[in-house]
């Protein structure tokens, strides 16, 4: 847990790597899956996160991220909760969120492939970075069946579990929340009229049928139209039966199908499946207040053959009457394999990222929207050197070519950019842990768009510390300097420090353009 303290105060553009809200307990992701959810319950959602945001934990940090027409991050880690609710405020336009994808079928719908796509990279994500972390996937349905099927070849259910267990390996929890609301089972295997609404998207209170105006306000691009198709859809429950009819050939197996599936991909990863309910916010609240409160334990396997096959976990209590979620298998693979980095959000499908080593997690920590490091606590001031200005030759060969890592230094044409220098200062005695007086210190500064891509980055190390031997002893100085150059578009820079003896880290992300009355507490 981490509470701020109360910093004096900085000179403009100098940031210090301390939130200016607590912190409490693990991470969370919320995956709000526009693509596997129907348009009325993608309102209904809206209204319940909102709801939700307002009075959540104080300290817990979220991240959301969107599967629309891909998968996006529109809100990186923050406890910040008007933050938070400003990424969801349909007043916000977004273009991740476009009308498109939230008024007919998405393509990607139901489909288990897409969805193993979106988790690996989520476990990519947050690989490295550091205690248990939590995805809360709310969706209409889950398309992530460990169950075989007529049309499903066993490779397909062994990707998915291989998938999920290195998850549950990284100590990441899935709790699945269901959109649908509360579903009756009935003796034909029909959803009921008023199972039907609430499939729609309406329940006892929002979800009324005879309630037209959604409770939170729909205003920008889409919203007429959005609002318009889920009045229509409210105020005509004869649509709502002849939909769930034609939804229904197959059976209502197909609902008891993916409450099965969200139980499973739940339990391999030590988290909990929520539906048939319509009470979402409450659901989230569940969710959150179990992902925040866990014990780590481990163990060395006696089985030293690893051939690589599933091996099944079981934990008791000697006491009954509780229920445990925890990883129920594993793949008996060597532990001394090398993990891989954290993959950039939008890597191309199947590009297999380079080892990285165990003990190295500033790749993880550099990511954008990456939740600030404050093993390390330093200073940075970030100053424009000139003017923009086309780049030269030189400028554009050091530029990274986003998410692919390949450098197209003769096909891509000039951008423009602006030269930023980072002035770091930390306190020496930080580093006193390493056993050395001259440690090796690493700084590292990235420039990111809207997309998360990642437009110019630079590595460097100080094995002497820059020491400002001016400064008292007991607070001497250690001081870096390091400069990037920031094509346009870039939305946003992120600094470390890492000390690499021991790998502890300082990470913060600031947004541009820069203000020179910006202080320290703007740093998120």
């Amino acid at each position: 847990d981490f509470s701020p303290a109360a910093l004096p105060e900085q000179p403009a553009i100098t940031f210090v790597n301390l939130p200016y809200t607590p912190e409490r307990g693990p991470l969370f992701v919320l995956l709000y899956d526009l693509v596997n959810t129907e348009v009325a319950d993608q309102i209904f959602v809206r209204q319940q996160l909102v709801k939700f945001i307002a009075s959540k934990p104080e300290g817990t940090r979220f991240a959301i991220f969107v599967f629309s027409d891909g998968l996006h991050m529109v809100q990186g880690f923050t406890s910040d909760e008007k933050q938070l609710l400003a990424a969801i405020n349909p007043q916000r336009s977004h273009p991740h969120v476009p009308m498109l994808f939230r008024l007919g079928a998405q393509y990607g719908q139901g489909d288990g492939k897409t969805m193993q796509g979106v988790f690996t990279y989520l476990g990519r994500y947050l690989d490295g970075l550091p205690g248990r972390k939590n995805i809360v996937w709310i969706a209409g349905d889950f398309p992530l069946s460990l169950f075989a099927s007529n049309e499903e070849v066993e490779s397909y259910q062994a990707k998915t579990r291989r998938m999920l267990d290195t998850l549950a390996r990284d100590q990441i929890s899935i709790y699945p929340i269901s959109a649908r609301g509360l579903v009756d089972h009935q003796e034909n295997g029909m959803p009921s009229a008023t199972s039907v609404g609430s499939n729609a998207g309406f329940n006892a209170d929002s979800r009324d049928p005879n309630h037209t105006v959604p409770e939170y306000p729909l205003t920008g691009p889409g919203s007429s139209a959005e609002a318009t198709a889920a009045g229509n859809l409210a105020n005509n429950p004869g649509a709502l039966n002849e939909a769930a009819r034609s939804k229904t050939g197959a059976g209502f197996s197909s609902i008891l199908s993916t409450q099965a599936s969200a139980d499973e991909v739940a339990r391999m990863t030590g988290g909990r499946a929520f539906y048939s309910r319509n009470d979402l916010r409450l659901a989230l609240a569940e969710a959150t207040s179990e992902g925040n409160s866990y014990y780590t334990i481990s163990y060395s396997p006696t089985n030293q053959n690893y051939n690589g096959r599933l091996r099944q976990i079981d934990v008791s209590l000697a006491r009954r009457g509780y229920t445990l979620s925890y990883r129920r298998c594993y793949y008996g693979t060597s532990p001394e394999a090398h993990r891989k980095p954290s993959a950039s959000l939008m890597a191309a499908a199947g590009a297999e990222p380079e080892v990285r080593s165990v003990s190295d997690s500033l790749s993880a920590h550099m990511q954008h929207g990456a939740p600030t490091a404050h093993q390390i606590v330093f200073a940075a001031h970030l100053h424009p050197i000139g003017r923009p200005g086309m780049a030269t030759p030189e400028q554009m060969a050091s530029l990274s070519q986003g998410s692919d890592g390949e450098r197209h230094k003769d096909a891509r044409a000039p951008v423009k950019v602006q030269t930023f220098s980072i002035d770091y200062a930390v306190i020496a005695r930080q580093f006193a842990a390493g056993g050395s007086a001259s440690p090796t210190i690493e700084v590292a500064a990235a420039a990111y768009d809207a997309d998360g891509r990642m437009l110019n980055g630079v590595v460097n190390r100080s094995v002497e510390g820059g020491v400002a031997a001016e400064a008292p002893a007991p607070k001497k100085l250690f001081k870096i300097q390091q400069s990037i150059d920031v094509p346009d578009g870039a939305v946003s820079i992120r600094v470390a420090m890492r000390d690499v003896q021991t790998d502890r880290m300082g990470c913060f992300e600031v947004a541009l353009p820069l203000a020179p009355e910006l202080r320290a507490s703007a740093a998120h």
